[in-house]
């Protein structure tokens, strides 16, 4: 496809210019991160409760964690209810980019009856009427057009409340330059970017997503925003556990699969990529190149978030519609 009509397809189907969302994510984060107040107290016991493109935000700052080694426990929920014990002598946060999530007050809601400090990050909406009528701490961030966009605001927001707890200093700074760096090599302006050619090598396929454990909520978000952008279905496994199951599939290989590996240089991943050249299995590598673990996360996720939305691009697919998921929201049953 020539690059003009790649143009022409992105200015007809991307009616309310969902990409120029992204493009605004290095400053986003450095705004959200320097508006926000930290709380007074090192918490080692975190709860974070949210859904969707809100509740990413727990499951990427769980992996932060983790990853970096810090002796802190960060539990994630889901739509269901934190146990008392977990909740106990926890901060719970609450994350809802419209604040009307009916999941995600509901846990707040229960949670608030066993914490020791209750906080939410939203935009607005019943959350933050809870918020005020309860006396919780409350932060209002900047809406996106969608929740799935607006991470760096969600993200920079909880980065700074549990600055003294997570230690953060600069990195978020420099996390958010090396964002509006990366976006430049990305984007619509630059002919035949990277992320232009994953997509166009990944658009017919089915991706499955390996990433080594630690990176559960990276791989958890790429496949949401595959299927909420790109409309298409994805999938993801952990290295090493994927040595014992999810391996064995390739026996019947099917060419319509197309296996990417997120690399961040362990020597874990070689496994794979000798089994696959052995057996001439096509696979991908994207290269998580950044040391720092901050910026490796959300560049990581930056990248394949507009790699899916490009893709929407090729299918002439609106990237912004979500209809499937709305159409659940309204039934009544």
């Amino acid at each position: 496809m020539k690059w003009h009509d790649f143009i022409k397809l992105a200015n007809e189907v991307d009616k309310k210019k969902f990409i120029n969302e992204y493009l605004k994510w290095g400053e986003r984060l450095r705004e959200a991160y320097q508006e926000t107040s930290s709380l007074d107290k090192i918490y080692r016991k975190i709860v974070i409760v949210g859904m969707g493109g809100s509740g990413i935000v727990g499951d990427i700052l769980r992996d932060y964690v983790i990853l970096s080694r810090y002796p802190i426990d960060i539990y994630v929920y889901k739509g269901s209810y934190p146990p008392k014990r977990i909740l106990r002598n926890s901060l719970l946060i609450g994350i809802s980019h419209s604040g009307n999530t009916r999941e995600t007050i509901e846990m707040v809601k229960y949670g608030s009856k066993y914490s020791r400090e209750i906080v939410v990050v939203t935009s607005g909406g019943k959350l933050a009427e809870y918020a005020d009528d309860n006396k919780w701490i409350k932060v209002v961030i900047k809406p996106a057009l969608a929740p799935r966009a607006g991470l760096p605001q969600m993200i920079g927001s909880t980065l700074k409340l549990l600055s003294k707890s997570l230690r953060i200093g600069k990195k978020v700074m420099r996390a958010s330059n090396k964002l509006s760096k990366e976006i430049i090599k990305i984007n619509l302006s630059r002919r035949y970017n990277e992320a232009y050619k994953y997509a166009k090598s990944i658009w017919g396929s089915i991706p499955i997503f390996y990433g080594k454990e630690g990176y559960k909520g990276v791989l958890h978000r790429i496949k949401s925003s595959f299927n909420e952008n790109s409309k298409i279905h994805v999938y993801y496994a952990l290295i090493p556990e994927a040595y014992h199951n999810e391996i064995e599939a390739y026996e019947t290989y099917d060419q319509f699969i197309i296996p990417i590996l997120l690399d961040d240089g362990d020597p874990i991943f070689s496994y794979m990529k000798n089994y696959f050249e052995i057996h001439n299995i096509n696979y991908m590598i994207y290269n998580m190149k950044h040391k720092d673990l901050l910026s490796r996360i959300l560049s990581t996720v930056l990248f394949f978030d507009i790699v899916s939305i490009y893709i929407a691009y090729l299918r002439h697919i609106d990237p912004y519609e979500i209809n499937a998921i709305n159409e659940i929201k309204n039934m009544k049953i």
